[in-house]
């Protein structure tokens, strides 16, 4: 499975913003998954946060363990420093960044030619 970083707003505006952002970026989680993608969201990070408030910059040094560890990026649309940041270590990686779900989609699906068929792909005739 191809593993992509969902990046994107969570703390820009006020309270209620912060839930849309969670509510987005765990939407274009689900597409990844449902396309067959293993999708990792720092935004739930928020709900941990909640428990053991911990500094910004600490967030961000987890993040970025997590940039490295995965094969491309997905940015979420709206004003984020810390995605931007996040997009920033994986370009530097040389990892892809996608702004639109069809990158995703294309980019899973050659993944998955590459690596020829997975256990529950049917064999070629």
């Amino acid at each position: 499975m191809l593993k992509i970083y969902v990046a994107g707003p969570l703390s820009h505006g006020s309270y209620s913003d912060t839930t849309r952002n969670i509510r987005a970026a765990i939407d274009y989680a689900e597409s990844i998954f449902l396309l067959g993608g293993a999708p990792y969201l720092p935004h739930l990070t928020h709900f941990w946060n909640l428990f053991y408030l911990h500094a910004w910059e600490e967030w961000m040094e987890l993040d970025r363990q997590y940039v490295l560890a995965c094969d491309a990026l997905f940015r979420v649309p709206g004003e984020s420093k810390g995605a931007d940041l996040e997009v920033g270590w994986a370009k530097e990686a040389g990892k892809p960044v996608y702004h639109r779900m069809e990158e995703v989609e294309y980019a899973i699906r050659t993944d998955r030619t590459k690596k020829g068929p997975g256990p529950s792909d049917p064999e070629p005739r």
